[in-house]
C-alpha cells in the first residue's frame, strides 16, 4: 500500500523544479468556499432539525446525504447507500455508505474507509442545535472528496485500494453507527458491489475520519487560522509518518500542521481512542487517523452555524486531505 522513502525524497526534490500537476490543479478547482457554505447550510437549516439520530431530521439529513453519493458516483454496498441498524431502546440509525472501486476490469481486495458522522444533538425544547462545525464541516468534507476521487478517476486514475464512504449516524448514541459498520464487517455481511466478496476487517488497511473540521476558533499556539490537527500518524507504518509534511510542501497548502491535541498527551489519548467513530477501529488494530480542527467555545451550542466557520480554510484542508490520502494509496 505504501511509498517507499526514496520514492518520497526523489518526489519532493523535484517540486523545486516542476510546479504542481494540472490534474491536481484541476480536482482542487472541485472544492471552494461558497459551495461548501451551501452544503453546510442544508445540514445545519431548520429542516433537518439539528440532525439527532432516529428523528425526521435525521432521515432528511439522510436522504440528502444518498442524492449526494449518487451524483458522486459512489456504488451502493449491499444494494442500498442506506444500511439501517438499531440502536437504543426503540431506535433505528442510519449509515449512508458507498464505493468507489479502485478498477472495475481488475477489481481490488483491499480498502481504505474515509467516514465522518452526520448526527447531532438535534432539537431540545424549541432550540435547534444545527452542528454546524460539529460536524455538517466533516460530512461537507466526506461528499467533495467523493467527488474528487470520482473525478480523477473519470480521467483515468487507477488507485491500488477501493475506497468506502460513510455518513456515520448515532455517533452520539456511544458511536453506534460505526460499531454496527464494523459489526457486520465482521460478520461478513459487508459485501463488494464488484466481486460480490465479504469487506471483512482485515481486508481495510485504513480508516480516516473526519471530525469537527471547519473552524479556526480554537488556533494552535501560534494563532494561524489555516491550520488541521491529524492525529494517529503513529499508526502508519515509518516510511510514511512524513506524509503528510512532504503533500503540505508538493501541493503548497501550506496548513500549520499538529500531530497531538494542542500539546496534551492525555487529550490527544482521549480524542482519538475513546470519544470518535475511530473507537472500535483503532481498538482493533486497524491503522487509523483523525483530521479535526478542535472542539470550540461552540461546540454543542446553538450559534454553531455556518456563519462561525472559516470556510476557505475549511476548502484548503479538504485540498490538503485529498492529497495526503492519494498519496497513501
Amino acid at each position: 500500500m505504501y511509498k517507499k522513502s526514496a520514492i518520497l525524497s526523489a518526489a519532493l526534490f523535484l517540486t523545486l523544479l516542476f510546479p504542481v500537476t494540472v490534474a491536481a490543479q484541476g480536482v482542487e478547482n472541485l472544492v471552494w468556499a461558497k459551495k461548501l457554505e451551501k452544503q453546510i447550510g442544508f445540514l445545519t437549516s431548520p429542516l433537518c432539525e439539528g440532525r439527532a439520530p432516529g428523528t425526521k431530521g435525521g432521515s432528511i439529513s439522510a436522504f440528502w446525504l444518498i442524492d449526494q453519493y449518487r451524483k458522486s458516483g459512489l456504488m451502493e454496498m449491499n444494494g442500498s447507500y442506506a444500511h439501517s441498524f438499531p440502536f437504543g431502546d426503540d431506535k433505528v440509525g442510519h449509515n449512508i455508505v458507498g464505493m468507489l472501486p479502485a478498477s472495475k476490469k481488475s477489481p481490488r481486495d483491499s480498502y481504505v474507509i474515509i467516514g465522518a458522522h452526520y448526527d447531532n444533538l438535534g432539537k431540545l425544547g424549541d432550540t435547534i442545535y444545527p452542528g454546524a462545525d460539529s460536524n455538517a464541516s466533516g460530512v461537507a468534507a466526506l461528499i467533495n472528496l467523493a467527488s474528487m476521487f470520482n473525478y480523477m478517476k473519470l480521467i483515468g486514475r487507477v488507485y491500488d485500494h477501493n475506497l468506502i464512504f460513510v455518513a456515520f449516524d448515532a455517533k452520539l448514541a456511544s458511536m453506534a453507527g460505526s460499531e454496527a459498520l464494523y459489526k457486520a464487517m465482521e460478520e461478513s455481511r459487508l459485501t463488494d458491489p464488484l466481486t460480490g466478496k465479504a469487506v471483512t476487517p482485515d481486508k481495510v488497511d485504513m480508516v480516516v475520519n473526519l471530525e469537527q473540521m471547519g473552524s479556526s476558533l480554537s488556533p494552535l499556539r501560534s494563532g494561524r487560522k489555516d491550520f488541521l490537527i491529524m492525529l494517529g500518524n503513529q499508526t502508519m507504518p515509518k516510511v510514511d509518518q512524513d506524509m503528510a509534511h512532504f503533500v503540505n510542501q508538493l501541493y503548497r497548502t501550506d496548513l500549520e500542521l499538529a500531530f497531538d491535541y494542542y500539546g496534551s498527551s492525555k487529550f490527544t489519548e482521549v480524542f482519538f481512542r475513546k470519544v470518535t467513530d475511530l473507537k472500535v477501529f483503532v481498538e482493533n488494530n486497524i491503522p487509523s487517523i483523525l483530521f479535526t480542527s478542535g472542539i470550540t467555545m461552540k461546540t454543542n451550542k446553538p450559534d454553531d452555524n455556518v456563519e462561525s466557520l472559516q470556510l476557505d480554510v475549511l476548502a484548503k484542508r479538504i485540498i490538503f486531505i485529498y492529497h495526503w490520502i492519494e498519496n497513501m494509496l
